[in-house]
């Protein structure tokens, strides 16, 4: 027993390093997560290796009816289906109220039949709240889109392969308008739209519409958030003039702001290309939107 004690109690010889480096990603990969992983990447070199590459994820809690990202899925349908059948301006403006009411109608309820809800008492209930909610939303909404410049919406929720520092992306537009002049404005809906400087600095908070601009030829006149939020409507972005976008900032130079974005997409895409997974969050708030930590051991 006390040889066992012995060696119990004998210290151990212990190594420590640095492992902060993951096998880098091959050249030509099909980068899942599009614009997400580039957002973790810059967020948390660590966390975007862990959920895009390992598949590291926390179990979601479930929810009585549907959960915010649910609905969002609803709201971006819904908008899909109403310009599809709108098309431009011109078209919104010259309808009747009730005219108007009928296609938001339509559009909201056929976005929430190819949601495809369960059956029963409680969900068809849903159904109707949803209808009404998203319906009144839209009405609110299409306020400013009537006191823009005159457009035409080209594109909705528009899939477009980007290959950026040697990997392939899988993105999706939200929305592309064209004005008369031939420029584009790239919209990205959102229920809470950040400040335009969530695309600023070398670890942007928001790459998905920097790494959107990538994909255009055509010149840019615009790129904007489009916060729907109920009591809460407005553009958040930059335009390249006055009167483009209702309270949107106008930039000097639209497309020296793309080739700066380009640099720092190429180097985010290049990071994650290389295996660059350290953990090291932002900023310390960060990890409050994190659930990785018993993994990174931040905290140890």
């Amino acid at each position: 027993g006390g040889r066992h004690a012995h060696w119990y109690l004998r210290p151990a010889a212990l190594e420590s390093f640095l492992d902060d480096a993951a096998p880098p990603v091959p050249d030509g990969s099909i980068t899942t997560g599009g614009a997400r992983s580039l957002e973790l990447q810059a967020a948390c070199p660590f966390r975007a290796f862990a959920e895009m590459r390992l598949g590291a994820r926390t179990l979601e809690s479930p929810d009585l009816g549907l959960d915010p990202r649910q609905r969002g899925q609803l709201v971006h349908k819904a908008m899909e289906l109403l310009w599809a059948r709108l098309g431009s301006q011109e078209t919104l403006l010259g309808l009747t109220g009730a005219q108007l009411d009928s296609v938001v109608e339509a559009s909201v309820e056929e976005a929430v039949r190819l949601k495809k809800l369960p059956g029963g008492r409680f969900h068809e209930k849903l159904k109707e709240m949803e209808v009404a909610r998203i319906s009144a939303m839209i009405h609110d909404w299409l306020t400013l889109e009537r006191d823009r410049a005159p457009f035409t919406v080209i594109a909705s929720e528009q899939e477009r392969a980007i290959t950026v520092s040697g990997l392939h992306f899988s993105t999706r537009v939200d929305r592309v308008d064209q004005l008369p002049d031939g420029s584009h404005v790239l919209i990205d809906y959102k229920t809470n739209a950040p400040a335009p400087d969530a695309w600023d600095g070398s670890r942007p908070d928001q790459p998905q519409l920097p790494l959107y601009t990538l994909s255009f030829d055509a010149p840019l006149a615009g790129v904007a958030f489009a916060q729907m939020r109920t009591g809460d409507f407005k553009f958040r972005g930059h335009a390249s003039r006055q009167g483009l976008l209702p309270g949107v900032d106008v930039v000097d130079s639209l497309p020296q702001q793309v080739r700066l974005w380009r640099q720092v997409v190429e180097d985010l895409a290049a990071n994650y290309r290389d295996g660059h997974a350290e953990v090291d969050p932002k900023f310390e708030s960060t990890c409050d939107y994190c659930r990785l930590h018993s993994l990174c051991r931040i905290h140890d």
